[in-house]
């Protein structure tokens, strides 16, 4: 808030969200495999992808979708896209290499996977394939996705973990996801929406947050450890929404989704062998600069 802001606090963050793993514990069940555990390492978890993606019956069943978008986002290098001082992209350097060969060069590098992502022209496996046709086994993505999808899940067999984490950064999860509540400059009830804030940052309100599976903006442990208290699950979890240190903001700046782009783009290419990571990423650096620069013209 303070980068985007110019260093000052317009808002206070009700919600958070951080990225875990959900799984499919009937398709890990199915193939005999054993479930990822908290502070699981991404050399690990490509392992057990490797093991859950098997075509079966006809039905072709992947291991592993970390949701491009967001991890772009919330990485746990916590490198953007572009420096905020230069307005320049910064795509093409060791630390994206790092992100895209353990990451999402290393979730689609099987033949069945690859394979999937060409039959679908290029569209890449996402939130369908663990909630609808239920063939995905491990799905990386905001940690909202029960309280957002639980009549769903409600009926499906699924557990959480943290997200995977480098082994050389072993208790570092992804950056955070806040929803910030802001007061409107021109608001006739200033005192009265600050009013409304303070009880949504409150104590008492943050634990129904927490209750209701929601992770709290709160540092409280014992409302943490209430989390989906009154949810329908059962034996969730829940404490791989905070097992891990949240990785440091990555610098922020209001173009960084337009530098961001081209990486979300390009990743289908580089999963499906069209394109190796060091031309991706030289790439994406030449396509985020040309839209910076387009955009800065408006």
């Amino acid at each position: 808030m303070r980068q985007l802001a110019g260093g000052g606090l317009y808002g206070l963050p009700v919600y958070d969200l951080v990225m875990v793993t959900y799984y499919n514990k009937d398709i890990f069940d199915r193939f005999g495999v054993s479930y990822p555990k908290d502070g699981i390492t991404w050399e690990e978890t490509i392992e057990l992808a490797k093991k859950l993606t098997r075509n079966e019956d006809g039905k072709q069943y992947l291991g592993l979708v970390v949701s491009p978008a967001h991890y772009i986002r919330l990485n746990q290098l916590s490198v953007g896209a572009m420096d905020p001082k230069t307005e320049k992209a910064t795509l093409n350097n060791e630390q994206w290499k790092k992100l895209f060969d353990s990451v999402f060069k290393a979730q689609g590098n099987m033949p069945d996977y690859m394979k999937y992502v060409t039959d679908n022209k290029n569209k890449m496996p996402y939130k369908d394939e663990f909630l609808k046709t239920k063939t995905l086994a491990m799905f990386v993505y905001l940690s909202d996705l029960h309280t957002a999808n639980q009549e769903v899940m409600d009926q499906m067999n699924w557990n959480m973990a943290t997200a995977p984490v480098f082994k050389d950064m072993p208790k570092t999860g992804t950056q955070t996801y806040p929803f910030f509540w802001n007061i409107a400059s021109n608001s006739k009830n200033k005192d009265a929406s600050m009013e409304v804030l303070k009880y949504l940052t409150s104590d008492e309100y943050q634990l129904i947050v927490s209750k209701r599976g929601e992770m709290t903006s709160l540092k409280n442990a014992d409302i943490r450890k209430e989390m989906g208290r009154d949810m329908n699950f059962n034996n969730i979890n829940y404490n791989a929404v905070y097992a891990n240190t949240p990785a440091a903001s990555a610098p922020r700046h209001k173009f960084e989704q337009i530098a961001q782009k081209p990486v979300e783009n390009i990743i289908a290419e580089v999963v499906t062998d069209k394109v190796d990571v060091n031309s991706a990423l030289r790439r994406v650096d030449d396509d985020a600069n040309k839209a910076l620069d387009a955009e800065k013209k408006k």
